[in-house]
């Protein structure tokens, strides 16, 4: 046995909500060097949150010219990275 101070916890049936803008401006290439649009910086921070808090639920709303809710609260991580990966944010023919 080795003393330790550092203590693992696991949160768990916390309801998280994800709410993320679907405005033409997230189609900009600023977020890296490498020309990564707001937009898969976002999905990509909606994934590592969800890897973090195993075993709460999620829910997906978008907002743009309306408010989207894409995903009611759910445990199953697939069907909320389907919703994340439906938002592709909005074109100039339809922003307004």
């Amino acid at each position: 046995m080795i003393p330790n101070s550092e203590v693992s916890t696991i949160q768990k049936n916390v309801d998280v909500l994800f709410v993320v803008d679907n405005t033409i401006s997230m189609l900009a290439e600023d977020y890296d060097e490498d020309g990564t649009t707001r937009m898969e910086a976002v999905k990509k921070d909606c994934e590592y949150i969800m890897e973090q808090l195993p075993g709460s639920s999620f829910s997906v709303v978008s907002f743009g010219n309306k408010v989207n809710n894409l995903l009611p609260y759910t445990i199953d991580s697939i069907n909320v990275i389907q919703a994340l990966q439906s938002l592709k944010g909005q074109t100039t023919l339809y922003a307004k």
